[in-house]
């Protein structure tokens, strides 16, 4: 360390991560992380649901460090080197093309609010917010998403330990994939409106 600043690297779920630090102002710090983790590491850590991602994705965050903890920041995914199959739609993006999300978040009240999710991709496009609460489960409002051949419009996503409810507005929408989940046992509480076949 230097002044208050110091870095380093550490493991996480089987991962390298290198880590940079910033001198503290008035209690705060800036904490960088750069790394690697494989699609399975991602789903345990809870950022995407397990299946979602196979293979590396290289992470990057910006996050503010408080007296009390973490207090927001930024994160950064690139998926080009990893398969990703969407949820509820037959839509996949091979290895090797290249793919982006990004997610501005805060701490609000033992809550984590997204005040701005996107990506983007051939064939991809996504923007939105969210919140998660740690009694109440999480929410997602993605107000444009694009799945080229799968989905074009918008949907609300709620998880909680109940089950899950989706709420789609589409221009188009291949819920195929939706309705095969929704017909087996257990599947949940989904919902579906607008769009065609």
């Amino acid at each position: 360390s230097d002044g208050g600043t110091w870095s380093g690297s550490a493991e996480v779920a089987g991962g390298q991560l290198r880590f940079s630090a910033s001198a503290p102002v008035r209690g705060r710090r800036r904490l960088n992380l750069a790394g690697a983790l494989d699609g399975g590491a991602v789903g345990d850590l809870g950022l995407a649901p397990h299946g979602m991602i196979t293979g590396p994705v290289a992470l990057s965050a910006s996050l503010d460090i408080g007296p009390d903890g973490l207090r927001g920041g930024q994160l950064e995914a690139d998926l080009q080197r990893a398969e990703f199959n969407a949820p509820f739609v037959s839509w996949r993006k091979p290895v090797g093309r290249a793919m982006a999300i990004s997610a501005d978040f805060v701490r609000r009240d033992g809550d984590v609010v997204l005040t701005d999710l996107r990506g983007s991709g051939p064939g991809f496009g996504l923007s939105g917010s969210g919140q998660w609460a740690p009694k109440q489960g999480a929410m997602l409002r993605i107000s444009n998403a694009k799945l080229e051949g799968a989905f074009d419009g918008s949907l609300d996503l709620a998880l909680a330990d109940t089950g899950r409810r989706l709420t789609a507005r589409a221009r188009y929408f291949d819920a195929r994939r939706l309705l095969q989940q929704d017909a087996q046992p257990g599947a949940g509480e989904q919902e579906s409106r607008g769009g065609r076949p």
